[in-house]
């Protein structure tokens, strides 16, 4: 049984009804979701904040900035799950979570000392 399931339940109706799973601690699980959503809003308004020096740096209109930032903000949701689940079924999710972590405060270090 995977890690924080306490069991699967299955119901005995007519209908076939899919199972049902219970986790031991859903609070945690709703924190997951608050934190991975709050970190989504956060990315989505410093790319908006950044839309005019991306147009001064492209030399592209406002409807084209925007654009671009709705297609960076997708390739990112993509390519973020996709590594990110690569990443925590082979070296496991707490090394998995000090990796990313560490990566994105070496970037934004070196972002800010530009």
């Amino acid at each position: 049984m995977p890690a924080g399931e306490s069991g699967t339940t299955y119901s005995h109706n007519l209908h076939n009804a899919p199972e049902t799973r219970h986790f031991d601690h859903p609070h945690k699980v709703m924190l997951g979701l608050y934190i991975g959503a709050f970190l989504g809003m956060l990315s989505e308004t410093s790319m908006n904040i950044a839309l005019p020096d991306l147009m001064d740096e492209f030399s592209v209109s406002s409807g084209t900035a925007q654009w671009m930032v709705v297609g960076c903000i997708l390739a990112i949701g993509v390519v973020m799950t996709a590594i990110g689940g690569a990443l925590f079924f082979t070296i496991g999710v707490n090394s998995g979570v000090v990796l990313v972590f560490s990566f994105m405060f070496k970037g934004g270090k070196r972002y800010m000392n530009r």
